[in-house]
């Protein structure tokens, strides 16, 4: 059950409710807030059924994953469920702000791989007749084929620098969770740590979780703190360092971009559409 609740992240803009996107996070501590109040939790989830019936399918299936784990467990759902509200509302504004800038280089990369074929039509609708100098002249067939050529790996080294920066959406704090859940459930830290490791929707945790685990747990045993807070304060800390980093290789890319459309998009559209269009005004003179 955790592995479903924390394996599971909400897409860009997924986790948002269609008509009503705030709305999401708004019913769940309201939800908690009632429970919180004393009121049973079968009631408590009536008087909100309806509004819970318009959750996402991505928000609603981690929701009922939450809800089911905690009435399972025997412990209160209200810390479960504010730390879910958190979380969805965190991934939500990452993932908003996040999209919002990889938009702008992969816009940027298509208008400008498009720019020469455009050149080349705005070039025969005002009589240059690019075309009929590629067919009708091997100078310019040759210009074309080249310029294609530059075109294509241009369109390659493009794409892969787009990959390598496309956002990713899994929950680099879910290990953390994970043990934090299983915690406020009334499971000891070993049992709590060993639960988490077995979870297969997680996946195995990495170097960076492993070691926020063992300075957490070092802090709780030299502070008498409560290892669970140190673990949820680590999550958040691993999220933000992954959205910097994120936004980092995201700023990095428009600098990058600018290779592959210098050295080979630029050129290819002097072959593809200038050369064509030169050499077309040249025979008509």
């Amino acid at each position: 059950m955790i592995s479903k609740l924390l394996g599971k992240p909400i897409p860009p803009a997924a986790g948002a409710l269609e008509h009503q996107p705030d709305r999401t996070t708004e019913v769940i501590r309201k939800l908690a807030s009632l429970l919180a109040a004393g009121v049973p939790a079968r009631q408590a989830r009536g008087h909100l059924e309806q509004d819970i019936a318009k959750f996402h399918p991505d928000v609603a299936e981690r929701f009922e994953l939450t809800w089911e784990l905690a009435n399972r467990l025997g412990g209160s759902p209200t810390p479960t469920l504010l730390r879910l509200a958190e979380v969805i509302e965190s991934q939500q504004s990452q993932a908003t702000s996040i999209q919002l800038a990889y938009a702008a280089p992969r816009a940027t990369a298509k208008l400008i791989m498009g720019l020469p074929f455009a050149a080349l039509v705005i070039g025969q609708l005002i009589g240059l007749n690019p075309i009929g100098s590629i067919t009708g002249s091997i100078l310019g067939f040759l210009s074309f084929l080249v310029g294609i050529a530059l075109l294509i790996v241009g369109q390659m080294w493009v794409q892969n620098l787009l990959e390598k920066a496309r956002p990713q959406y899994s929950d680099a704090g879910a290990f953390l969770d994970a043990v934090a859940i299983g915690l406020s459930a009334g499971l000891s830290p070993e049992r709590a740590e060993s639960e988490a490791r077995s979870l297969k929707g997680i996946g195995a945790p990495d170097p960076e979780a492993e070691a926020s685990l063992e300075e957490c747990r070092a802090l709780s045993h030299q502070t008498g703190s409560s290892i669970r807070g140190l673990l949820l304060d680590a999550a958040q800390a691993i999220r933000a360092a992954h959205r910097n980093h994120q936004a980092q290789a995201i700023s990095k890319l428009q600098i990058r971009l600018m290779l592959p459309l210098g050295l080979l998009t630029l050129p290819a559209f002097v072959l593809l559409a200038v050369a064509p269009m030169a050499i077309g005004m040249l025979t008509h003179t």
